[in-house]
């Protein structure tokens, strides 16, 4: 059993987030366990399909199950203007909330833009769900990205206004493009208007050696060959799962983003 040092992983894809996640539910819980981590989050995209596997797995080892999904959210007025947060349930209320939001998606016609829920839909069930903003992948740094700090912040008001302080704003640090660039907006952000910052991996596997067979199930969900140049990268080998003091290392000029993982299970 390896010391502990508290950290929770909340942003991972298990071998149901069909289009980029090959974690076994039961050895991500097992690897948890080992790495004497407290709970851990199921967040597979746009899904809740192995709630009842992984919360068995996770009660049989004596982790703390957290609940919750990625999903992509967009503009009422235009779908086009969207990006992915984690939504994780607070309590019961939460759950049942999240599984209508959910099915409400499948059921309605989609859009170009594929699965989507609106910011209203969401703000209507906002008291019962904690919100990971989604990192180099949210709306948020979308706008950054564009070059508009204004909208960012204008967006990420509203979401103080619906979450209050169960809004946070993800960092991570896998070596991915955009996320130093990220990181800086993230931070002017967060300190304007004091929104609180939580450190994340983006697990997709569990170990750094399984980032191919993980690039293999990605390729096959895109259409596409492994070695074909003009394949998007949007991945890389450090989103396993690492454990407590590596992250605890890699996030140690911001503790407070290392500690609210921590704060966040508690509040589930």
């Amino acid at each position: 059993m390896n010391r502990q040092v508290p950290f929770v992983h909340l942003n991972v894809h298990t071998e149901y987030s069909l289009v980029d996640g090959i974690a076994r539910v039961k050895e991500l819980v097992a690897a948890v366990r080992d790495a004497a981590m407290p709970a851990v989050a199921m967040a597979d995209v746009s899904n809740m399909y192995a709630a009842v596997k992984f919360y068995r797995a996770c009660k049989e080892a004596s982790v703390k199950p957290l609940l919750g999904t990625e999903i992509t959210v967009c503009d009422d007025a235009d779908d086009r203007v969207k990006g992915q947060m984690i939504l994780l349930c607070r309590n019961n209320n939460g759950l049942q909330h999240l599984g209508r939001l959910l099915t409400e998606t499948y059921v309605r016609p989609r859009s170009s833009q594929g699965i989507t829920v609106k910011r209203s839909a969401l703000f209507a069930v906002a008291d019962d769900l904690i919100v990971i903003s989604g990192g180099i992948d949210s709306d948020v740094a979308v706008l950054l990205r564009a070059g508009h700090p204004d909208q960012a912040l204008e967006l990420l008001m509203q979401y103080r206004a619906a979450f209050g302080d169960r809004y946070y704003l993800e960092i991570s640090r896998t070596g991915r493009p955009g996320e130093g660039e990220y990181e800086a907006g993230a931070l002017d952000l967060a300190e304007k208007t004091r929104t609180p910052l939580v450190a994340s991996n983006a697990v997709r596997f569990l170990r750094a050696d399984d980032f191919e067979a993980h690039e293999i199930r990605v390729c096959i969900h895109e259409g596409r060959v492994i070695d074909d140049p003009r394949r998007p990268r949007r991945f890389t080998d450090q989103q396993y799962l690492r454990n407590g003091a590596e992250m605890t290392e890699l996030f140690s000029d911001l503790p407070s983003a290392v500690e609210n993982s921590i704060q966040i299970a508690r509040r589930c």
